[in-house]
């Protein structure tokens, strides 16, 4: 039947091209070994890197929008039921803003609404806030060596306070924010009004709607020292990226002249197998299945070492500072090793893999039947 010749020429191509590609002997099995790992490598690379980026990126997105609102609107106007109609705003808080001088030098503090700051933020003591207490970040805490229990004496405008730590928070990026966070209730400052926006809220297009409202309002939005971290993290994900792509494409370009070496070294066997009635077609199959083990094999292999780098990516953070390469200085960004490498992440990076290798077959693929051609067929 047609379909059993079919699978057979299909069997045949696929064992003709194991055999060129891992021949019994000769250097040119390590060669298809070396390109296979290489692709395995590169994979590996993008893969984890990317994560690792894309983990830091929404690490410190996530802890700016439980620390701070997304904007502060300060001598707002007395009714905000007007600021409530402008689309895009979630969340609408009073809070008290401003900065005492303390034995420890100026000091930034600002009213906190939330019950507690959430256990993985912490990193000292109690995550309650009091009336009678205050948190600080740990980069207050460094500067004045402050610890929990002991009490910070603030110089406010209309009063001194001294309120007892209750604990330290860290902020992952070590992004700009209150030295010391205080119950609304114990605050002094300046009234001011914070706002929680939407995820896809058009932020400029509010702070121009809420100044028509209130001219003499000043609307501070708290997050652009962050936005403008995470672009300098995107723009060395993208570096770092076009920089391990070449890995990849080493690897690349060593399987196209692996499969060009295999061309020149069996032109007379692929003459016989024209004379025997294979058409350019198959041969061109032939490259291509090639192509296809070698990149099907480094993807193989790729995917479970990028896993497996990514499940232990602080084992191996460790290791590379004990060598003297500290590629991720965790205490410099307050911050774990994070990682966000979703299914989508892998099968990106897996096509992009089998292209190049797919493209650096593309001479070959062009170019042997010609030759093979041009040799006798007797």
């Amino acid at each position: 039947m047609w379909h059993t010749g079919y699978v057979s020429k299909l069997a045949f191509t696929f064992k003709l091209a194991q055999r060129l590609l891992f021949p019994h002997r000769g250097a040119q099995r390590v060669v298809a070994g070396v390109c296979t790992l290489g692709i395995a490598l590169g994979l590996m690379l993008q893969i984890v890197v990317r994560g690792v980026m894309d983990g830091m990126i929404l690490e410190i997105e996530r802890s700016m929008q439980v620390i701070l609102p997304d904007l502060v609107v300060e001598n707002p106007p007395p009714v905000t039921a007007e600021l409530r109609a402008i689309p895009g705003i979630l969340k609408i808080t009073r809070s008290q803003i401003g900065v005492a001088s303390s034995p420890h030098g100026l000091c930034q503090f600002s009213s906190w609404s939330a019950p507690e700051m959430p256990a993985e933020f912490m990193v000292e003591g109690d995550a309650v806030l009091t009336t009678e207490g205050c948190l600080i970040s740990r980069s207050f805490a460094e500067k004045s060596g402050l610890t929990p229990g002991d009490n910070l004496v603030m110089h406010m405008a209309d009063s001194v306070r001294s309120l007892r730590i209750g604990g330290i928070y860290r902020v992952p990026g070590r992004m700009l924010s209150p030295d010391a966070l205080l119950h609304p209730d114990s605050s002094g400052g300046a009234a001011a009004l914070s706002l929680h926006l939407d995820a896809d809220a058009n932020t400029e297009h509010i702070i121009q709607s809420i100044l028509k409202l209130s001219p003499e309002s000043r609307v501070h939005p708290t997050q652009s020292n962050t936005q403008a971290w995470q672009s300098i993290i995107c723009r060395a994900k993208q570096t770092m990226g076009f920089i391990l792509y070449f890995c990849t494409l080493l690897s690349a370009f060593a399987c196209g002249a692996l499969f060009w070496v295999i061309g020149l070294q069996h032109q007379k066997q692929f003459s016989v197998l024209f004379a025997l009635g294979m058409t350019p077609g198959r041969i061109r199959g032939m490259i291509l299945t090639m192509a296809g083990m070698i990149g099907t094999a480094g993807v193989t292999i790729g995917i479970p070492l990028a896993v497996l780098a990514i499940s232990r990516r602080e084992a191996i953070r460790q290791a590379l500072s004990a060598i003297g390469i500290d590629a991720f200085p965790t205490d410099v960004l307050d911050m774990a090793l994070p990682a966000h490498a979703p299914l989508p992440l892998y099968i990106t990076h897996s096509l992009i893999s089998l292209a190049f290798i797919f493209i650096a077959a593309l001479p070959t693929l062009l170019s042997l039947p010609r030759l093979a051609r041009q040799m006798p067929r007797s």
